[in-house]
């Protein structure tokens, strides 16, 4: 698993992470005397719904960003159709004129 951090300049950087510290808002299991692991069910859900939340932020966000480049590669596209058109057309002139 990789985390992609954000630094202050706003590129980001992939780096190796645990899910515990992906997953901070869901608490650890503790360990009983016989060894077995308890966890608080009611925190434990807290939790689980407050990384859901967060997930579901960034779903939104990386929704939206995809819509943008979307639109952004579709005027793009009509740019290069364009511009492709002109050069031809010159490109014929060109041999005309020769």
């Amino acid at each position: 698993m990789t985390c992609r951090l954000k630094s202050d300049r706003g590129n980001s950087a992939v780096h190796p992470c645990s899910l515990r510290e992906v997953l901070r808002a869901i608490p650890k299991a503790m360990v009983d005397k016989s060894g077995q692991e308890v966890i608080e069910v009611g925190s434990h859900r807290r939790g689980i719904v407050e990384e859901l939340e967060k997930a579901h932020i960034y779903i939104e966000q990386m929704h939206k960003h995809i819509n943008e480049q979307t639109e952004q590669n579709k005027v793009q596209s009509a740019q290069i159709k364009e511009l492709t058109e002109r050069l031809a057309k010159l490109e014929t002139k060109d041999n005309v004129v020769k």
